[in-house]
């Protein structure tokens, strides 16, 4: 799909049911993903193993995390003119991976190669959502799981809340009514992220100070460059330069010595 093919798609998709501009952090992760630097920021990735539970309970749990926290099911779109939106659509979930084990594999290891080849799996933010859950199973029961998540989409904190609420519904606790308020909690972040960054003015008279005292600071470098009299500007202090001593030669003394003793003869010249 060409970019502009992707933009029309984007501007005429009524699937979505909330959008906003990216954050100026995930603006940075979105350049950086899109010039092959995704490792300044690195893939987010938690591996967590547990007592064997079912397949069928753990894919449960896994897909309600998308219904807790609806956000990880972000897509993100290039519109005209270079801006990208984040785009929540309609009953959608991040992918569902399962990795069967092998008789005597070592989980631990099996772990860590899932990592390692999710880690370098080559992720386009423009083509879907960039989330994945990875379940590790032998015989119909899941042992572990891998949550990984581009860094536009979580962080450090993200992964950990996922992992918690994820042992907590295997275990046994029913997360339906968290899942009734995080759809509208999504909404109105989206909402406040979209609307206008207008900064507030206790924020604007702070940068505008600061400037100011950057600017009186320069101001003695300048003048003095301009040749400008200390006295037109009684309230700055010009610093006084300082001026390193000049060191001689033992040689270049004694000449010197030599020419001020013919200076000084009767009848001398010079």
């Amino acid at each position: 799909m060409t970019a502009h093919d992707r933009n029309a798609t984007a501007a005429n998709d009524s699937d979505y049911i909330a959008k906003c501009s990216l954050s100026p952090a995930q603006s940075r992760i979105w350049l950086l993903s899109e010039t092959g630097n995704e490792v300044v920021y690195g893939r987010q990735i938690l591996a967590i193993t547990f007592p064997s539970v079912a397949l069928a309970a753990a894919r449960r749990a896994l897909s309600r995390l998308s219904q807790q926290h609806p956000l990880i099911t972000s897509e993100f779109e290039a519109r005209a003119g270079g801006a990208v939106q984040q785009i929540l659509k309609n009953d959608r979930f991040v992918e569902i991976v399962e990795t069967e084990l092998v008789a005597g594999d070592d989980l631990s290891e099996a772990l860590a190669r899932v990592t390692s080849a999710e880690r370098a799996r080559a992720i386009d933010l423009a083509d879907g959502n960039p989330a994945r859950f990875i379940i590790l199973t032998q015989n119909g029961e899941a042992f572990g799981a891998v949550f990984s998540l581009h860094a536009i989409l979580a962080d450090a904190v993200t992964l950990d809340l996922l992992a918690t609420d994820f042992l907590r519904d295997i275990d046994g606790h029913d997360a339906a009514d968290i899942a009734e308020e995080a759809l509208p909690d999504a909404l109105s972040w989206m909402i406040a992220n979209g609307s206008p960054r207008n900064p507030t003015p206790q924020l604007v008279d702070f940068w505008s100070q600061r400037l100011t005292a950057q600017e009186i600071q320069r101001l003695p470098r300048l003048h003095a460059v301009a040749g400008a009299n200390s006295a037109d500007y009684p309230g700055i202090r010009y610093p006084v330069p300082r001026v390193a001593p000049t060191r001689t030669s033992p040689r270049s003394r004694r000449r010197h010595r030599r020419r001020r003793a013919l200076s000084t003869r009767p009848g001398s010249n010079r």
